[in-house]
């Protein structure tokens, strides 16, 4: 196990055997559960101690009748004949401990005696700490025992020495569980599907967190982790077992009275027992195990036979209870479980329309599909069924689960020859089928849900502003912007007709992002969009609320606000988690990775892209996370990555027909060309400039064409009069200073220093400074070669070999400490190594945590894993 937040407890025992050292012996208890790390930690000790003492390590066993003395025999021998002889013929106790005080004074260099696991020592073994401890003051000793607190409590004798004992002699180090920032961190480290997850899953202990992702799985319960559970599963009492074998199927913490009263009445007397040790937590409506990974563990042990009668008991339980007291979406899964069939087709659309309406809507997708799963109803009541499983999934971001149940529901309204839910359903394929990527299959939908329900009559108008609206939103993603406005005006007077908000919010909210985006309509898009927003969260629509955030927030980042930008992303984020959607929220967290790429915040764009890119599955969010990618990999030099996410996204983003995904990828591929000093590919600026004709906003879009234009010195030509109103408009007009000028104040240093690159001598050597600090080691190369061709002298370096290999520009001196700090040695032992001050030390750990953004030294080692500095051990 790797040394994570252990530091401040490996430098309390360094301070305590220093102390020894100078001839006062001390005790030191090291606490925790099982799987806290104590023996890491102690090994850690050891190793770094073992030059300069003499260490002795014995254990207490997990026997039904512990050895007396264990562990002073363990290491008898190594101490010393006599005292081992003693062991076997001396039955006075008095003696034989008064003879291993005599030895361990006889020794030159201090002595680190440890006995581990003496929650299981006998009687002897705790007499011998007792009066080793008593004694520890004039011994050249440092006396360390392991005991696990969650295997006794105040009946055990182990409990009760220590107010036996001169509190001014010993000390007591309780390890805690890994926080949820480190294992977030360890997670992201190896790419675990979620660090969140991780963390409700093993509560931070380190054992089950480090097993796991050593495992290399992302779902299943490694077996050395089930084995360890089993085996403290198995040393327990039929009484226990059967505790824990009836809180193992409870699927929440959150418990009805009737399953408590049950509780008492039939475990009473080993609750108190297994709360004191810490596994269950019991209180006032909540019990659970301590661990969630225990829980499953013992589940999933469960003969089917065994699992099903618990079931069926619970169920029983709960059934018998008062009605306030019944969770109907626990009902539903005990029912589902104990098979009984009618009662879950009757309950689970009731518990999944509840989950609904309390934003739980990943449960809910989960409940209708068990409904469909079980029910026996066919026509109307089963197509329902399909789509608002459909619904659900859609909003919890299961789009092709969304896709498929959306799809029997249209099937079955065609059987019925119900024209208006055709209509509808269509339309809302229309919506999925965007969201897979597939633009024409969308358009095609759009069309045909119109035409349908126009040709109703009398024309049903809720369906069909539903229909005008979802057509607007595709003409708005395809920057069209007179057909937006057309059909979303459409859907916005029927909606005002109908008070129908839902609609209302819809709507508004696509002709809103259309105008924000246009020059000379900013102010009524916003105010529109803004109102789209305020109706939804005052209605509590989370799927047209998350909307409103991410067009907000997607059209600031293109127009360079980035501030506002990430401000309403984050709102929205927080407000998807809040609302159980994640409809839009892994496409606003790739925004903020673009924004945080193109304000030079690299490291965190980073982060944000790692964590994304290996779970990904929609293709929206994968364009935006692969731009980002592209674009740090080749200004760093990486080209080969570059080139290969180029390869996988270039035919995903010109399927949606949509410039916002087309122009990002086209200016990549030119920069890419440009940087690797191929020919910059005319193609795909007249690819470009013909997919720019087809729309009616042209302002950022078209700045990037010309920025790349200018830059890369193609001789493309294009119409004179467009010409944005962006910092390139005064690199046209020759007003290089000025265009570097208005990127500096958008916030944009990348393109500030290739702008100062056209300049003087002077400024372009203020472009290459930008350059290093930023880490784009390819560009700023690219330009140092051109200087010198042009006979320029006194460049600038650059950063060393050695600083360009660790992002963080981490001195090699500095390097050597964060090596040492994995190891988790304390700065007196970092010191020595290194031949250096403790305090030269201390001001070197003070700059690592600056320079990596970290508070503590275990994360500075944790992120200097994460950044390539240091290779995780």
């Amino acid at each position: 196990m790797k040394l994570v937040e252990r530091s401040n407890y490996l430098d309390e025992l360094q301070t305590h055997f220093e102390s020894v050292q100078k001839g006062v012996g001390h005790a030191a208890f090291l606490v925790g559960e099982a799987g806290i790390g104590k023996t890491t930690l102690l090994n850690t000790f050891l190793k770094s101690v073992q030059s300069s003492s003499n260490s002795f390590v014995g254990a207490c066993d997990t026997l039904f009748t512990p050895r007396p003395l264990g562990p002073l025999y363990d290491i008898a021998d190594q101490i010393d004949s006599e005292l081992a002889n003693s062991l076997n013929t001396e039955t006075e106790r008095s003696k034989i401990f008064s003879l291993l005080v005599q030895k361990l004074n006889s020794f030159t260099k201090p002595v680190v005696l440890v006995f581990e696991d003496v929650h299981w020592a006998d009687e002897a073994t705790l007499d011998l700490i007792k009066f080793l401890v008593r004694r520890i003051s004039r011994l050249p000793c440092l006396l360390i025992s392991t005991y696990r607190d969650d295997e006794f409590h105040t009946r055990y004798p182990l409990a009760a020495i220590f107010g036996e004992l001169p509190s001014v002699y010993y000390s007591k180090l309780n390890l805690p569980r890994f926080s949820r920032e480190v294992v977030e961190s360890l997670a992201n480290e190896v790419n675990w599907l979620s660090g969140h997850q991780l963390y409700q899953l093993t509560s931070g202990n380190p054992f089950y967190v480090t097993q796991i992702l050593s495992s290399g799985g992302k779902h299943a319960v490694p077996e050395r982790v089930k084995d360890s559970i089993m085996a403290r599963y198995n040393s327990r009492g039929d009484e226990v077992k059967a505790l824990w074998e009836f809180i193992s199927i409870l699927p929440s913490a959150k418990v009805s009275p009737v399953i408590e009263q049950y509780v008492e009445k039939e475990f009473g007397n080993c609750m108190d027992e297994c709360v004191a040790w810490g596994l269950i937590i019991s209180r006032p409506g909540h019990l659970s195990f301590n661990h969630e990974i225990f829980r499953m563990t013992i589940e999933e042990s469960l003969p089917p036979v065994k699992r099903k009668t618990l079931h069926k008991k619970v169920l029983n339980l709960l059934q018998e209870g008062e009605d306030d007291s019944r969770n109907l979406a626990q009902l539903v899964h005990h029912a589902h479980l104990a098979d009984e069939q009618s009662l879950v087709a009757r309950l689970a659309p009731k518990a999944a329309t509840v989950a609904a309406s309390v934003s739980a809507h990943r449960q809910a997708a989960k409940l209708y599909g068990i409904a469909i799963d079980y029910t026996e109803a066919s026509g109307e009541e089963l197509a329902t069924l399909y789509e608002r499983h459909a619904f659900e999934s859609y909003l919890t971001y299961q789009h092709l689960v969304a896709f498929a149940s959306q799809q029997m529901a249209l099937s079955i309204w065609r059987d019925l020859k119900d024209k208006t839910r055709e209509g509808n359903a269509i339309r809302f394929l229309s919506r999925l089928s965007w969201l897979k990527g597939d633009y024409k299959q969308a358009t095609e939908f759009a069309r045909q849900a119109i035409g349908m329900l126009e040709d109703i009559s009398p024309t049903p108008p809720r369906e069909l502003a539903l229909a005008y609206s979802n057509a607007s939103q595709m003409a708005m993603l395809e920057e069209k912007d007179e057909m937006c406005l057309l059909w979303g005006n459409k859907a916005i007077e029927i909606a005002s007709q109908l008070k129908d908000n839902e609609i209302l919010s819809h709507a508004l909210n696509n002709v809103g992002t259309s105008q924000l985006r246009t020059v000379g309509k900013e102010a009524i898009g916003e105010k529109n969009l803004t109102r789209s927003l305020e109706i939804a969260l005052d209605n509590e629509l989370p799927e047209h609320a998350a909307r409103s955030y991410v067009n907000l927030g997607y059209i600031f980042l293109i127009s360079k606000k980035y501030d506002r930008a990430i401000d309403t992303v984050d709102k929205g984020v927080k407000y998807c988690n809040d609302y159980d959607t994640d409809l839009v929220k892994y496409y606003m967290i790739a925004c903020k990775a673009a924004a945080f790429s193109e304000t030079g915040r690299w490291k965190e764009a980073d982060v944000l892209v790692n964590q994304m890119m290996p779970n990904c599955q929609n293709v929206l969010v994968k364009i935006v996370l692969y731009n980002v990618a592209i674009r740090l990999a080749m200004r760093k030099g990486d080209f080969v990555k570059a080139q290969h996410l180029l390869d996988q996204i270039d035919d995903l983003a010109f399927t949606t027909n949509e410039i916002q995904r087309i122009g990002p990828v086209i200016s990549a591929k030119i920069e890419l060309s440009w940087l690797t000093g191929k020919p910059v590919p005319a193609k795909e600026f007249n690819r470009w400039i013909s997919i720019l004709s087809g729309i009616s906003n042209t302002t950022w879009y078209y700045s990037d064409y010309l920025f790349w234009k200018v830059n890369t010195n193609t001789p493309i030509t294009y119409t004179a009069e467009i010409i944005p109103e962006t910092p390139v408009k005064y690199q046209l007009q020759g007003d290089w200073k000025l265009a570097a000028a208005e990127w500096k104040k958008l916030g944009c240093p990348y393109e500030q220093a290739i702008t100062l690159m056209v300049g003087d001598e002077k400024h372009q050597k203020i472009g290459l400074k930008i350059l290093d600090e930023l880490g784009a080691a390819a560009t700023s190369n690219k330009f140092r070669q051109e200087l010198k061709s042009k006979g320029v002298r006194n460049i600038p370096t650059g950063p060393r070999e050695s600083t360009l290999k660790n992002p963080a520009k981490l001195t090699a001196r500095q390097i050597d400490i964060l090596q040492l700090l994995s190891k988790g040695l304390p700065n007196k032992e970092i010191a020595d190594q290194l031949f250096i001050s403790p305090k030269t030390v201390d001001h070197h750990i003070s700059a690592i945590l600056s320079k990596l953004s970290v508070n503590s030294r275990t994360q500075a080692v944790v992120e200097s894993q994460r950044l390539g500095i240091l290779k995780p051990e």
